[in-house]
């Protein structure tokens, strides 16, 4: 089955959030490619080959997944996304994202977030 767009979130709505991911927007609002490389510390190049998505749906689940540097400084997050997770069965974020699972991940970020248990 096809990914589609990230499912919304009631996190998209809080101001703390808002704030945190215009960071990773242009001057016209949409995601950059370039801002959310540089903040996950990757080629800018290297996104088209983490999601079989098209660009701008994999700009709005890594941004969406990024939003967990709202409790973490850039340097801690990114070493998060290549390193393996306990709650990702040893996963990294990275290749989870990379066998497409991005709205499990993106879920993920917000039960962090959120406090929700797993």
């Amino acid at each position: 089955m096809r990914q589609k767009k990230p499912v919304s979130s009631p996190l998209d709505q809080l101001t703390k959030v808002i704030e945190f991911t215009a960071r990773l927007r242009t001057e016209k609002g949409e995601f950059s490619a370039t801002r959310i490389a540089e903040f996950y510390g990757l080629p800018p190049e290297d996104l088209q080959t983490l999601a079989d998505l098209p660009e701008q749906i994999t700009l709005e689940f890594l941004a969406r997944i990024a939003r967990l540097g709202v409790r973490f400084s850039q340097p801690d997050f990114q070493k998060w996304p290549r390193g393996p997770c306990s709650l990702l069965q040893d996963r990294s974020p990275l290749e989870v994202i990379k066998e497409g699972r991005l709205q499990e991940l993106a879920d993920f970020v917000e039960d962090r977030l959120t406090g929700a248990p797993i």
